[in-house]
Parts: C-alpha cells; sequence; structure tokens
C-alpha cells in the first residue's frame, strides 16, 4: 500500500527507466528492490501475493536486519519518521490500552480488504512491540545474511561480502 517496489512484484517497461544506470548501480548494491524504486514510479494495486517466510529464529533476524538497512539506506527520511511514528504509537498503546484494541479493529479491516482471513490479525500489537527492539537492532548491526552470504553494507554503493 506504499507505493514501493517490493518481493519481485513490480512490472515495468524498460524504457521507464535509464537501463545502463540502474545496471551500473545495481552491480554495485545490495537491493534491487530498492534501487529500483529510486528509479521508477510505482503505484500499488490492491492484490495479495502470498509469499512463503519459513525459517528459523535467526534467519527472521536476518531478514528484518536486511529489510531495515535497504529502507535505512534508500529512504533515510521516511525510515526515521517510520520509526519514530511506530515508538510513539507503541507509547500510546501502553498509557491507552484502547488503541491496542483500535489498532486489531484497523488491521482487521484492513485484512478483510484484501481478503485476507486468519487469525494472525490478533498479532498486530504483540508485534508491533516487537517491531521496536527488532527496529533498533536492525538499524544498529553493521552485517547481515542474505541467501547464506553475510554482508556489511555501509552506504548505497558500499557493499562487502564478509568470509566468516
Amino acid at each position: 500500500m506504499g507505493d514501493h517496489a517490493w518481493g519481485g512484484a513490480v512490472i515495468f517497461d524498460r524504457s521507464d527507466l535509464d537501463e545502463a544506470g540502474f545496471l551500473s548501480e545495481l552491480r554495485q548494491t545490495i537491493s534491487d528492490d530498492g534501487l529500483l524504486g529510486e528509479h521508477t514510479d510505482v503505484t500499488s494495486v490492491r492484490r495479495v501475493r502470498k509469499v512463503p517466510m519459513g525459517g528459523s529464529l535467526r534467519q527472521t533476524l536476518e531478514r528484518h536486519v536486511r529489510f531495515n538497512k535497504i529502507f535505512a539506506t534508500h529512504d533515510p527520511g521516511v525510515a526515521k519518521l517510520s520509526f519514530g511514528a511506530l515508538t510513539a504509537v507503541l507509547v500510546g498503546c501502553l498509557f491507552f490500552p484502547f488503541l491496542a484494541v483500535g489498532l486489531t479493529a484497523v488491521t482487521a479491516g484492513v485484512y478483510a480488504a484484501f481478503g485476507v482471513r486468519r487469525a494472525s490479525l490478533l498479532l498486530a500489537v504483540p508485534a508491533l512491540v516487537a517491531a521496536v527492539p527488532l527496529g533498533v537492532y536492525g538499524f544498529t548491526r553493521d552485517t547481515f545474511i542474505w541467501a547464506g552470504r553475510r554482508y556489511r553494507w555501509r552506504s548505497k554503493f558500499d557493499v562487502e561480502a564478509v568470509d566468516e
């Protein structure tokens, strides 16, 4: 819903971007989605595509770190604003429990709008609580594992594959 190129679910015509420039930058960075979002205009559509996301706790943490690194690298202002808003909502839920009930109801509405029928909507607030320390962890880690390799991503075009 946020008009982001994400998860391989974007369609574009090569004439929509400077292909040579995009490919040159792509060879120097980690996130094809983040970079594609900088080179094309994206408009989200209301379709749901299920993507299996299994894995161990370690793989889940690495995925969270990678997401935060991508977000902070390609859109640092929005990443900081989102984290601040997330923290404010969490604090609001702690002091005003009815806000937590309202957030769960909003989540149920979003699920319904997308035709998703799952009890996991009841985990909206616990996920919010977990997202704040996970966000701090993700923003402060200097490496992450992706597809079996450890990477150090210092800036958008400064990437190092780290030998373990």
